[in-house]
């Protein structure tokens, strides 16, 4: 009777620690993965467990749309121009009568700016981006790839979900142009 009582017991410890890990989307509690300041327009569209990784769509409550504006050091050097579209520091959105919405700013987000109280100290210069394809200056971003570190081993669990949502490892923001629909990546940026 003991050695079932065990058997039961150590069965219970497991089916709990499972059931706490995060497999689809729809285990992961609300504001799990998505970063607090992204969280009024965030849905998450992509999940993947083993990584783990997300793809937030950045389509709510009238969703995320207008202008960007990027920042990047002044220490970069470059040797062509089109090679200044991916390498920003930071993302911004200036949408139609609103204010600037950072989407993306590597001294105030991911692991490295929330955990370790580090970012780089360096001056930067802004630019708009306009559409390699069309000219336009209108884009709906989205975040293609946003990478945590948050478990040693095993699925991530629905604590570190929220726990970590701040401190991703890495991050990839798209922008697809409003006027004729050219998608471009152009942000990659590793933060741990």
């Amino acid at each position: 009777m003991k050695r079932i009582f065990a058997t039961q017991s150590a069965n219970l410890t497991v089916q709990e620690t499972n059931r706490d890990a995060l497999r689809t989307v729809s285990d992961i509690p609300i504001g799990g993965f998505i970063p607090e300041h992204l969280s009024q327009w965030a849905t998450i569209s992509a999940f993947l467990p083993d990584v783990p990784a997300v793809e937030l769509d950045l389509n709510q409550n009238g969703g995320l749309y207008g202008k960007v504006t990027i920042h990047q050091s002044v220490e970069i050097e470059l040797t062509e121009k089109d090679e200044e579209r991916y390498l920003p520091s930071a993302l911004f959105i200036k949408q139609d009568g609103n204010s600037d919405v950072c989407v993306f700013d590597l001294s105030k987000h991911g692991w490295d700016a929330v955990e370790c109280n580090y970012f780089p100290d360096s001056k930067t210069k802004s630019f708009d981006v306009e559409c390699v394809k069309c000219g336009a200056e209108k884009f709906e971003p989205r975040i293609s790839w946003l990478g945590y570190q948050v478990s040693d081993e095993g699925l991530p669990s629905a604590t570190d979900s929220i726990k970590y949502r701040n401190s991703f490892d890495s991050i990839s923001i798209d922008i697809k142009c409003l006027s004729c629909g050219t998608n471009e990546n152009i942000l990659n940026e590793e933060t741990a």
